[in-house]
């Protein structure tokens, strides 16, 4: 009997220590497995990080090389500009000064006649000369965002009569018929000084770009009941298919050839094209060499609630 409890007792013994045993590797198991569990969740979120922060910096750098490109292309296009306006500034003020040196000589010889031809072509030189400095202050003003835009509806026949009063002494100097047939109370919404802006560089185009006894008209072609196109039309030299594309491209500016004396910068129709957009419009060119020019601006109608 005392051997069989004996028995009985390191039997029991030994389950328990086998109970014991399993419940330790169980924890050892479980330990392992949290221990793994929380390592791969800290792998996890490492590996998360990096990848965020390298997302971003990848981000960061695309937008830095994005900027640095737009820095580069608005550097290049600046300084092509002022190379270009620095060369007509500096053809402009070295013909005032031949014009002046003769118009000196003509005055103490007195060559009346003479001096009406020279005093005419000095102020085309200056009016030149004065919309390029001030084209080049809208164009900078525009660039910086600081020229304030009021659109409001604005009579489009008076504005081309104003402008065409102010012009007279240029058509006069080249014997241009100006006709302005657009019809009384066509009203257009647009930003009326910004329009003037445009109109006077479209003009000083059609004259500069006119021959002797040309003709330049302004009148409206309807094309549809959303816009009155605008039309500024001369009998002048035209322009090549080359130009005109050219003259189309965003923030282009022409380089001047030998053959192209009369050719300007581009920067008035620039201008006018950044103008034209900021006033909701649309603009394009029609033009064939040798047989003059169509400047078309589409500008939304004006439409009273009455």
């Amino acid at each position: 009997m005392g051997c069989s409890r004996n028995r009985k007792k390191y039997a029991i013994s030994q389950k328990q220590k086998e109970i014991q045993l399993l419940e330790s590797e169980n924890k050892v198991k479980v330990s392992q497995r949290n221990g793994f569990v929380a390592s791969s969740i800290l792998f996890l979120l490492l590996f998360g990080t990096a990848f965020y922060f390298y997302n971003q910096k990848s981000k960061t750098n695309k937008i830095i090389e994005a900027q640095k490109e737009d820095l580069d292309a608005l550097n290049a296009t600046k300084d092509k500009l002022f190379s270009i306006v620095s060369h007509d500034l500096r053809s402009s003020v070295n013909m005032l000064k031949v014009t002046n040196t003769k118009l000196l000589k003509d005055i103490a010889n007195r060559d009346y006649e003479a001096l009406d031809k020279i005093v005419h072509k000095n102020a085309a030189i200056t009016n030149s000369t004065f919309n390029l400095l001030e084209n080049l202050l809208h164009w900078a003003t525009l660039q910086t965002q600081q020229l304030y835009f009021h659109i409001e509806s604005v009579d489009l026949y008076s504005v081309i009569q104003q402008i065409e009063y102010n012009y007279k002494p240029l058509f006069e100097n080249k014997n241009l018929v100006f006709t302005n047939t657009i019809p009384k109370a066509t009203q257009v919404l647009a930003d009326l000084n910004s329009l003037k802006i445009i109109l006077r560089n479209l003009l000083d185009n059609a004259i500069k770009f006119s021959n002797e006894n040309g003709t330049i008209s302004a009148y409206i072609d309807v094309k549809n009941d959303a816009f009155h196109y605008l039309i500024i039309e001369d009998t002048g030299i035209g322009m090549d298919e080359e130009t005109r594309t050219n003259l189309l491209k965003e923030g282009n500016f022409l380089n001047k050839k030998k053959n192209q004396k009369g050719i300007g910068t581009g920067l008035g129709l620039q201008l006018c094209k950044s103008m034209i957009q900021k006033n909701n419009g649309v603009f394009t060119i029609e033009s064939i060499e040798n047989s003059g020019t169509k400047m078309i601006i589409g500008l939304p109608k004006y439409k009273s609630n009455g």
